[in-house]
């Protein structure tokens, strides 16, 4: 495919696909990021986890922000969309928030709730 056919296509998803294509790409970076920086012996299992999440975090809020931009309206589903698997992470896993994952998470989360704060901020300015 070629860049404007993406385009195109990115256009014309709703904003809760474009949310849920978020969530799946993000989650395959934290992974990958996750693999590949821990292949390195020098580097604590702590400095791979908050890389990997910080980077997760970026890549949701960010998503965030794009999608509130160019949908204002969908500012109370895409969030939740984005962070679905740290979602259901809090609600299935018997130690989430005794041990340090909900701290992991809750990065994306807040970064996730200021993308979507300042998305739906710049759209209504570009609608306006």
């Amino acid at each position: 495919m070629d860049k404007k056919k993406i385009r195109l296509l990115i256009s014309i998803m709703p904003s809760w696909a474009l949310a849920f294509g978020t969530t799946i790409i993000a989650y395959l970076v934290l992974m990958l990021t996750a693999r590949i920086l821990g292949e390195f012996k020098s580097l604590s299992s702590t400095t791979v986890n908050l890389t990997s999440f910080i980077i997760y975090g970026i890549i949701t809020g960010a998503a965030c922000f794009f999608i509130s931009k160019r949908y204002p309206q969908s500012w109370w589903h895409v969030p939740v969309i984005c962070n679905i698997i740290g979602i259901t992470s809090a609600f299935g896993e018997p130690g989430f928030f005794t041990g340090n994952l909900w701290k992991l998470f809750s990065t994306g989360w807040i970064l996730s709730v200021i993308g979507t704060i300042a998305g739906i901020l710049a759209g209504r300015k570009r609608n306006s």
